[in-house]
């Protein structure tokens, strides 16, 4: 029940819940998708009592019994002033358990599949010989497995906030106006086509760029973040065959799907190197989510996305919860950085 904000010609009168306030447990075991070798990984937790109107700050509680537990392994959060924490890698594919014990003996539990090891590969999109351009055409591995996609620009390039998908499992809810012939990338991506090679231009790329404009130019664009549920065995229906590969011959992939980003980095070799080439970078960070933890996420994205912080104010009626006996979330996630290619020519 929330309180209750009432006037008086003397002062403000707050009127509290009577009742304990709920239990909050925010977890989300995290994980990078290559573990530095001396890398110690560190799992953090949340536990404290909702806010009531008249709180200044959380009531932390720092005396319980918190273990999460995976297959024939128990590992045990302790206290270190501020937050609960406890060092271990989380394992791909593999289900954990969390159990608090509250110091009036109250039990809080909640469980948690961390996703399987995937990420998004990119096959280019050649014109003509000797030039690749920046239209990279995606899929994700393993194709068998459902993902909850989440990308945002990459740790380095915070300032690459607009994206443009043709999948069908994107969330439309952060459209803004715009589409993606408005996107720097899009010019990048004309010019190579019709420019590069101007009036010698193969007409088979000429031919490639049709199909790829139609496929692009009116796709809408997503400010801040791109969140996708990629169900298992996906099958866009839409791409169709897009993709001309190194040979110039034309390869189809029904599981594909367009990803476009404000911009690409295009890195010339270091001086010295035999042969040349250039390696395309889609300057992305892509985060691979548990079902719960993408629910949660959606519900307060206007928060701050993917911040170490949680809602301010947890409300019982508006956020999705997962923590039986509680409030909350345990969740987990891994994510990959910046997806890179090269392209060599001679």
């Amino acid at each position: 029940m929330a309180g209750v904000l009432a006037s008086s010609c003397v002062e403000p009168i707050i009127m509290d819940p009577l009742e304990e306030m709920p239990v909050v447990v925010n977890c989300v075991l995290t994980r990078a998708r290559v573990i530095d070798k001396d890398e110690i990984p560190v799992q953090e937790l949340n536990l404290f009592y909702a806010k009531r109107p008249s709180d200044n700050e959380y009531v932390t509680i720092s005396d319980a019994v918190v273990k999460v537990s995976g297959p024939g392994q128990t590992y045990d959060f302790v206290w270190n002033g501020g937050k609960w924490i406890s060092t271990f890698i989380p394992e791909f594919g593999t289900e954990y358990t969390l159990d608090v014990t509250l110091p009036d003996g109250k039990r809080l539990s909640a469980r948690t599949v961390v996703p399987q090891e995937m990420y998004i590969s990119g096959v280019p999109v050649y014109s003509g010989r000797h030039c690749c351009s920046s239209a990279t055409y995606y899929r994700v591995e393993p194709r068998d497995q459902e993902a909850f996609i989440w990308i945002t620009g990459a740790e380095d390039r915070p300032e690459i906030r607009r994206f443009c998908t043709n999948h069908p499992g994107a969330d439309d809810s952060n459209v803004v106006d715009g589409v993606w012939q408005d996107l720097p990338i899009a010019v990048s991506v004309r010019d190579n086509y019709n420019n590069i090679f101007n009036d010698t231009l193969e007409e088979a790329d000429r031919d490639l760029w049709m199909k790829f404009g139609r496929m692009c130019l009116d796709l809408p664009i997503h400010k801040d973040y791109l969140r996708i549920h990629h169900p298992a065995s996906f099958d866009n229906g839409i791409t169709g065959h897009l993709i001309q590969n190194i040979y110039h011959g034309y390869s189809p992939s029904a599981d594909g799907f367009i990803l476009a980003a404000d911009s690409i980095d295009a890195i010339d070799p270091p001086a010295g190197s035999v042969g040349r080439y250039t390696t395309y970078r889609l300057p992305i960070r892509t985060y691979f989510l548990s079902q719960e933890y993408d629910l949660y996420l959606s519900k307060i994205i206007g928060r701050g996305l993917h911040s170490d912080e949680f809602a301010e104010m947890y409300s019982m009626d508006e956020y999705y919860t997962n923590i039986e006996g509680g409030l909350g979330v345990f969740g987990s996630m891994f994510y990959t950085e910046s997806f890179s290619y090269h392209y060599i020519y001679y």
